[in-house]
């Protein structure tokens, strides 16, 4: 049993070496984990971080075989060298080293054929690979009798979930309408790409593991001699309109600032296998004529690795009470999928094609003879030209690539609207009738991943749609008319129900979701969530990093405009409090006014008696006493006031006058 090595055995060269290695008999593998791996560690009988060093280091020595992926990974494939130069292993080790034939990129073409294997010592290097290309060295240098060294040289990688070509295949799913960029070169696009899919890169990796070649160097390419423009452009057709731009030198600048990793694709690298140890090595190929020629599967790989799965969603329920569009725009919103119309399919179809420019050839346009039927047929569209409409956004290349939702209030449907949508839209008219013909065939194409029918009470349904706004609220007789039509068609022993046509001739199963006044938002997007994301949540890309740059700014927004609101409110409070304040201290002073004033009259009204009894009885005599004893100014005022005021006293006067009777 050969126990090999793989360093970065979840990353997108290692995934692809590791799931080769254990479809051979008679081979285990063990391996290192870097830290945002893709891949999986299915089939792995042991496994190190490589933040482990000890752990690491172990797992190499051990190991019958050991590959390093170096782009990348130039630190890590060192200490490895380092590690098996100092010897003290058992039996014999073999080495692969993955490398990048971008080493060779200085080098001069040949006038006729290519670059041939055996010439890798007079390769010569731009400024950026020079480490890579010092390291093919090293990998060479450590060979010994009981270790065998091989470096493979490989063309620009395509396959799997994609490496340097990922930004173009990511731009076209996520919008298939992006103009994807042409560098901008001697060449002008027209540079010869080096390439080869990851998948036949670890089946070379594994005949070098089961017979070491001759050469230390093996180059490692497709058949191919594709061009930087014929890539881009197979890309651009396969997930989206082909639509490509060549930049000019400022825009590729500014690009590649972004993605430095795209610089590789300007190169210009022609290489034969003529004589090479590929060609010896009897290589299962998957893509041997390249990239452009196998996009179809070299899409469809990178769908599944990416678990890129469009979300086809059909939506169904009562015609009123459920606010089904908003439903619709919800999961699509959720989802990051359109939510398709009669309205949005009609708006893309008229968006006629450009013109061809000079001295390019005028194409055919295939959507010209319905976009003029649509025109024709004005407002109302019949049946079967509103099916074909809406098929045909279903099948453009942005519903493909992620899927859509269709149904709601908008778009009712019924078995009829399913028949000519999902078969055929010449049928549907007729589809209902007792002896109509049955359905045979449905387009495959189109078949939903989920078939969602909401429902609710009678006496909900009404009670939502009689509380909605006047003008948006149905008649009570037109309510009831369509909910009885609805219930009819949609009853369980009907067999032309709209169910059933997805249950019976897509084999699938539905889920209904019963609506009532306790049942929240949240729950009805994880009774969705659990229904059509088959275990997990496809990847989307989403929140890209402008969309969570954008919800940054929303936030923050909306944080702002709350805390002005709450300071306004607050100053708004203080002053009404303040204003409060005022009127009440006003009112508090007018309060202690009228206290006291009323204070002053009590007090006045019963001094009156006091006062007209000393002012009939003390005042005329105090005031003349006063007056006198200023006149005669005594020694003794008070004495002499007493004595006066003794004196005049009409009670002695009373007295004396008593005695002399």
């Amino acid at each position: 049993m050969v126990l090999v090595y793989v360093h970065d055995c979840t990353g997108y060269v290692g995934a692809a070496v590791v799931k080769k290695l254990n479809e051979m008999e008679d081979t285990t593998v063990c391996g290192t984990i870097v830290e945002g791996g893709i891949g999986s560690t299915k089939g792995l009988v042991e496994t190190a971080s490589s933040a482990d060093l000890e752990s690491t280091n172990a797992l190499i020595m051990k190991a019958d075989a050991i590959v390093f992926s170096a782009e990348g990974h130039v630190a890590e494939t060192k200490a490895m060298l380092r590690l098996l130069k100092r010897g003290g292993y058992e039996g014999d080790k073999k080495l692969v080293v993955v490398s990048s034939l971008m080493t060779w990129g200085s080098t001069k073409l040949p006038e006729e054929g290519g670059l041939v294997e055996d010439g890798f010592n007079t390769r010569k290097c731009p400024a950026r690979y020079k480490e890579l290309k010092n390291l093919e060295t090293q990998v060479k240098s450590v060979a010994r009798d009981n270790l065998s060294t091989t470096v493979v040289g490989a063309g620009l990688l395509y396959g799997g979930g994609e490496n340097v070509f990922h930004s173009l295949f990511r731009s076209s799913w996520m919008d298939s309408n992006a103009v994807l960029p042409i560098l901008s070169g001697r060449l002008k696009g027209e540079n010869k790409l080096p390439t080869i899919d990851v998948n036949d890169l670890a089946s070379i990796i594994c005949k070098i593991i089961e017979n070491t070649p001759e050469s230390p160097y093996v180059v490692a390419v497709d058949n191919s001699q594709n061009t930087l423009r014929e890539i881009v452009t197979a890309i651009g057709t396969e997930l989206g309109y082909g639509k490509v731009r060549s930049l000019n030198r400022e825009e590729t600048q500014n690009l590649l600032m972004n993605q430095p990793n795209l610089s590789s694709v300007n190169a210009n690298l022609v290489f034969s296998l003529e004589g090479g140890s590929v060609e010896n090595m009897d290589v299962e190929w998957k893509s041997a004529t390249g990239m452009v020629e196998n996009i179809q599967e070299v899409v469809k790989d990178y769908k599944v690795c990416r678990d890129l799965r469009p979300m086809r969603v059909v939506v169904v329920g009562p015609p009123h009470g459920l606010s089904l569009d908003d439903r619709c725009k919800k999961i699509a919103s959720d989802y990051y999928i359109p939510f398709i119309t009669v309205e949005s399919a009609k708006a893309l179809l008229m968006i006629e094609p450009q013109a061809p420019k000079d001295g390019e050839e005028e194409v055919e346009d295939p959507n010209a003879e319905l976009r003029e039927a649509v025109k024709a047929a004005g407002d109302t569209l019949p049946l079967n030209l509103q099916s074909q409409l809406l098929r045909f956004e279903m099948k453009a290349k942005a519903c493909e690539n992620k899927g859509w939702v269709i149904g709601g209030n908008s778009l009712p449907i019924t078995w009829k609207e399913a028949c000519g949508i999902f078969s055929d839209p010449e049928a549907a008219d007729g589809s209902m009738e007792e002896d109509a013909p049955p359905i045979e065939e449905v387009d495959e194409g189109l078949k939903p991943t989920g078939v969602i029918s909401f429902d609710a009470s009678d006496e909900y349904l009404k009670e939502q749609a009689m509380s909605l706004p006047e003008g948006q609220a149905p008649g009570e007789d037109d309510f009831a008319s369509a909910l009885a039509s609805y219930r009819e068609s949609s009853a369980a022993e009907n067999e032309k129900s709209a169910l059933s046509f997805f249950e019976s001739l897509y084999k699938m199963d539905s889920i209904t979701i019963n609506v009532t006044s306790d049942t929240t938002a949240d729950v009805i997007s994880s009774s969705i969530a659990d229904y059509v994301e088959q275990g997990s949540k496809p990847f989307n890309y989403h929140p890209t990093e402008e969309e969570v740059e954008t919800a940054r700014k929303e936030t923050e927004a909306k944080a702002k405009a709350q805390a002005e609101a709450d300071a306004k409110r607050k100053e708004e409070q203080e002053a009404a409090d303040q204003a409060e304040r005022k009127i009440a201290e006003e009112e508090e002073r007018k309060r202690l006014a009228e206290i006291k004033r009323q204070e002053m009259d009590l007090l006045e009204a019963r001094s009156q008696p006091l006062r007209r009894y000393l002012m009939k009885n003390v005042i005329p005599s105090l005031t003349e006493g006063l007056i006198e004893t200023c006149k005669v100014m005594p020694e003794d005022p008070i004495d002499y006031l007493a004595e006066y005021l003794f004196k005049v006293s009409p009670a002695i006067d009373s007295k004396a006058q008593a005695k002399k009777k």
